[in-house]
Parts: structure tokens; sequence; C-alpha cells
């Protein structure tokens, strides 16, 4: 039988290695860990149904936060390497909006073609549209404006007979731009769309 003080310093690796596998995206491996860190703090005699709440609180977030961005942090994408450079160089990931518009010009629909293209001969995949703005305007404004940036784009992708089930918009607003700088050339670059291949 453990002691209590050898069940908290175990709490404590777990909670630590839980954190490092949620941020490399290991979410299969980082569930045993969880499962394991409840398991000890069951068996401590201090444990409360409040440090059960906030554990599971604290994970859903981080988990919600990682689905979110999965662009950035999921490593369970099936896109290879080539696929997604073949996306961004050949296909054309991105289109670009006007100032405080969601419309889709004749350039981004020619680009939207191409998508819809790659998108049948990869069916094996599923996307993300990520809608940006510039920098000017409020955060609030500009997460709504990238929304309807998103969903141009998936609606025109839906119309052209792609399974929106492959599809899932964020909306980045102004929180990542593509270029950085204060100038209409960078505020061009950054009111966009992005597919990304998962």
């Amino acid at each position: 039988m453990l002691q209590k003080n050898q069940i908290s310093e175990l709490n404590i690796i777990f909670l630590h290695n839980l954190q490092i596998l949620l941020l490399t995206g290991s979410k299969k491996i980082a569930k045993v860990i969880f499962q394991k860190l409840l398991v000890n703090l069951l068996m401590e005699e201090t444990m409360n149904i409040f440090k059960a709440a906030a554990l599971g609180a604290s994970l859903l977030l981080v988990t919600a936060c990682s689905t979110m961005y999965g662009s950035d942090v999921n490593s369970e994408t099936k896109a290879s390497r080539d696929q997604i450079e073949e996306l961004e160089t050949k296909v054309g990931d991105r289109v670009f909006f006007e100032l405080d518009s969601s419309s889709l010009n004749a350039e981004a629909q020619e680009t939207l073609n191409k998508q819809v293209a790659f998108m049948g001969q990869n069916k094996e995949l599923t996307f993300i549209i990520e809608g940006h703005c510039d920098e000017r305007g409020t955060r609030e404004y500009n997460i709504a404006l990238g929304e309807r940036r998103a969903n141009s784009v998936k609606n025109y992708l839906r119309s052209m007979g792609v399974d929106t089930k492959k599809l899932t918009i964020i909306s980045y607003g102004k929180e990542k731009p593509a270029v950085t700088g204060s100038n209409e050339w960078a505020w061009n670059q950054n009111r966009r769309a992005v597919t990304v291949a998962q």
C-alpha cells in the first residue's frame, strides 16, 4: 500500500506528464494518464468532489483548446506532408477578401474550384477552414467577420458538392496575422480564409 506522500508525488508526476501530452497532441496517452491520476486522487483521504470537478474541467478546457486549434497542435492528422504541400502551393490554400467583406470574388472562386478537385482526389481527408481578419476593428467584430468568411468558403464548397461533414470552420479574427504590419499590403494578406488539410 502506498503512503499518502507517495501518492501525492505520483499525482504531481502524472499531472506534469498529462500537461506535456496534451500540449504535444497525444490525446490517447493523455487519457490513460488522466485515468491513473483520478484513481490516485480517489485513494487520497483528503480527496473531495471539488478537486475532481476542477481537474475534470481543466482537462476538458485543455482538450477543447487543442481541438479548436487543431491545425496547430493536433498530431493526429491524416494528411501527408506531400498532400499539405500540394494544397498550399499547387492548389492554393487561401482566398482573400475585401475590407469588411465575406464575399468571394472571381479569383477566390477559381481557387476554391481547385480545392474542390483536390478534395475529390483526397476523400480520406477532412479540412478546417480558418477565417482571418486584419488588425483593424474590435476583437469581437473580427471574430464574427472571420466566421462569416470561413462560412462563405464552406458554403461555396458545399454548393460545389463537397460533403460538409468533412469541413470544420474556425475564426481567429485578427489573432493570427499572416503578415505583421499596419499598411495596405499587410492588411490585404491578413483578410483571408485558409483551408487546412487534416
